[in-house]
């Protein structure tokens, strides 16, 4: 994925997620392929949702079983290999994301890369 799709993708994501609380990654991946018409790989989408800075993980869910595990573990750190279950992410809220940037503690660098809404955000906040 180039630079402006995955920026795109992100805020799209972002907007919906923040909407609606948080979701399984399998149905993140759905709902993006219904509405925008781009069927995206679930592993690698997930990797770049927790990666971009804009989600958290909330836990895994089971869909087997339909259970939900709260943890912000990653699935090493939890010793899951069943590909039953997928991620749960949330979005962090807009003040989570720019603190980083705030703070100090990314790189402004890093800040070229975030979907327009964040750098709207922190430009302002600066």
């Amino acid at each position: 994925m180039g630079r402006n799709i995955n920026a795109r993708m992100l805020e799209r994501i972002w907007f919906f997620v923040e909407q609606r609380g948080a979701m399984r990654t399998d149905l993140i991946q759905q709902h993006y392929a219904n509405t925008y018409g781009d069927k995206l790989k679930l592993a690698s989408m997930t990797q770049t949702l927790l990666s971009s800075g804009l989600f958290k993980r909330a836990g895994w869910y089971n869909r087997v079983h339909d259970e939900m595990i709260e943890t912000t573990l990653s699935s090493n750190q939890m010793g899951i290999k069943d590909p039953a279950y997928v991620c749960v992410v949330e979005a962090k809220s807009l003040d989570e994301v720019i603190a980083g940037f705030r703070d100090g503690r990314r790189t402004l660098r890093k800040i070229s890369k975030m979907p327009s809404f964040v750098r709207d955000a922190v430009e302002e906040s600066l």
